[in-house]
């Protein structure tokens, strides 16, 4: 996810959160107002404020905002991980200032003209100024309509966020903004944050500090991370060749020159491809010895040539059987590729890419082609930074475009374990636009049809649903299942896994369908497509798994409850 994006995220739920009232420095506690607020991608938040600070936490991420006098400096903490970031407010009041073009996500306008006061009214019991500002240069949004407070002042410094990320002109328009909504070129109206309830309460001055004991982070964005998050994004900067395969085998000096990073391997590794020679030769070493030794004659130089002789010659027999093992132990990958056990095939492909990279008989295509399925394997289990090291094999990629993967890598995967905890607690807004970035980033990276990108769309397939967008929905699982199809084959464990995923969005888009009053027929297909995805995924689990394969019954459960509700329709 860029960082700005995430940033802005933050920002709409949390500097539009600001009142101020008078305080009194010298006192443990002092006066304020206290508000909550909604924002559609991160949830409710709670705001105290002062004139000395202000204080913003979101229950659901543990995650707290303060900024207080005199510096005024944003520090953003995490309960969960005891985490901290801290930067000069100067930072978070330029950020709409440092997005441009299309990928801007937050307002810019020409400040120096003011927005168009359309109304008043009152909200909450306060007197609120309604405004609408339509001089943007921001890609895809039309205009921009907020409400201000303008009777409630926020100190100085947090008045110039305001005007900076709401195009509220600090020198036109006084005041706080209590609700945004963006308008885009159709008319659709995006609400930013809408303000759920106002009060004067009594504030801890200590609440506008960092508490002791926290570690400070390198970004605001892994601040955001929970603990699950901080592990993905370790897996990620990993670049480490060490287990659970010594990836430096690979990346090894070989034949095949222009796929090799040429990073060296030490003795021990050069050796460990010949053990079973070498224990050989040293076996007929020691038979030899002893017969000498009993016949208390010394080792003849002919019997000692016999000896060396057949040691080479047990070297280049277990060599050549090495070479020619990597076809067997490259299929067997991917028939367990194919049935989903990971593991065990990761560690075929892996073989298989040592004895095809010494081999004579495999063609450089041949080595690339199992060291992409081994990347994949490393992908899908979460060892980012191992597979992102084959990935530089097996797709030649240069110093700069490992890079460039790293960082969408870090961008995309961490993030996943928030989205769903947003997700559980009913917020899909944040969840959708956090997987169509990660998507955008992986697949410019990746390419389209990397199992890479199956967890983002399968989060993204789970947000629409939950949200109600069910053709969407059916989009996302539908590029799961493509991914599926030509990575692990037609009939695969993954591929049966999608079908019926996808099944079960039908299902409950044919229930939506019957509430709503839609068409009998419309109902009855969606109800079709269901049942033929769970006689699909049925036939691939028998073929793969034989008929007591557990999911089996359950899927045929799950084609009763279709046939009951086809009925329903009565089509």
């Amino acid at each position: 996810m860029n960082r700005f994006f995430v940033v802005w995220i933050l920002l709409s739920g949390f500097f539009a959160l600001a009142l101020a009232s008078g305080a009194i420095a010298e006192e443990q506690t002092t006066d304020g107002w206290l508000m909550k607020q909604y924002n559609p991608h991160t949830g409710q938040w709670t705001v105290e404020m002062c004139d000395q600070g202000m204080r913003a936490d979101n229950p659901l991420t543990r995650i707290s905002i303060v900024s207080a006098a005199p510096k005024w400096d944003v520090i953003m903490y995490n309960d969960e991980t005891r985490t901290y970031f801290a930067s000069p407010i100067e930072q978070w009041s330029d950020v709409a200032k440092n997005l441009k073009g299309k990928d801007a996500t937050a307002i810019t306008v020409a400040l120096d003209n003011a927005p168009t006061k359309i109304a008043e009214t009152k909200v909450l019991g306060f007197p609120v100024s309604v405004y609408v500002s339509d001089n943007l240069k921001t890609h895809g949004v039309k205009k921009i309509e907020f409400k201000v407070a303008e009777t409630i002042s926020p100190p100085g410094p947090l008045q110039r966020v305001f005007s900076k990320i709401y195009g509220i002109n600090s020198s036109l328009v006084k005041g706080t903004p209590i609700a945004v909504s963006y308008v885009n070129e159709t008319g659709t109206r995006t609400p930013v944050f809408d303000t759920l309830s106002i009060k004067k309460g009594n504030i801890p001055l200590a609440d506008l500090k960092l508490p002791d004991g926290y570690t400070r982070c390198t970004s605001d964005m892994e601040v955001m991370l929970d603990a699950r998050g901080h592990q993905i994004l370790a897996a990620v900067m990993d670049d480490s060749l060490s287990a659970p395969e010594n990836l430096a085998k690979l990346t090894a000096s070989s034949g095949f020159g222009a796929a090799s990073v040429n990073v060296g391997r030490d003795l021990g590794e050069d050796l460990s491809m010949f053990l079973p020679s070498l224990a050989a030769a040293s076996l007929l070493l020691l038979i030899g010895a002893v017969i000498q030794l009993k016949r208390k004659k010394p080792a003849p130089a002919a019997a000692m040539f016999v000896v060396a002789v057949g040691a080479a010659a047990l070297t280049f027999f277990f060599k050549g059987q090495q070479e020619a093992d990597w076809k067997p132990q490259y299929e067997a990958g991917l028939a367990l590729y194919q049935r989903g056990d990971l593991d065990t095939a990761r560690k075929s492909f892996f073989g298989a890419a040592l004895s095809a990279k010494n081999s004579k008989d495999a063609s450089e295509e041949e080595y690339l082609e199992i060291l992409k399925r081994l990347a994949w394997c490393y992908e899908e289990q979460g060892y980012f930074g191992k597979a992102r090291a084959v990935m530089v094999l097996s797709s030649k990629l240069s110093p700069e475009k490992a890079i460039q993967l790293k960082g969408a890598q870090a961008l995309a995967y961490p993030t996943l374990a928030s989205m769903e905890k947003f997700m559980s607690a009913g917020i899909t807004a944040g969840p959708i636009a956090a997987s169509k970035a990660s998507a955008h980033f992986m697949e410019g990276q990746l390419g389209p049809d990397d199992p890479g990108l199956i967890p983002i769309y399968a989060l993204l397939g789970q947000a629409y649903s939950q949200s109600g967008d069910f053709a969407d929905a059916e989009s996302s699982w539908t590029k799961v299942i493509s991914i599926r199809e030509k990575t692990q084959g037609p009939q695969s464990v993954g591929l049966a896994n999608g079908r019926a995923k996808l099944a079960d969005l039908y299902v409950v888009w044919a229930k939506k369908q019957l509430e709503s009053g839609a068409a009998a027929a419309d109902a009855a297909h969606t109800v079709d497509e269901a049942i033929r995805g769970y006689e699909d995924a049925s036939r691939i689990y028998t073929k793969l798994f034989g008929p007591e394969f557990p999911e089996l019954s359950k899927l045929a459960g799950r084609i009763s409850e279709c046939n009951a509700l086809r009925k329903k329709t009565g089509a």
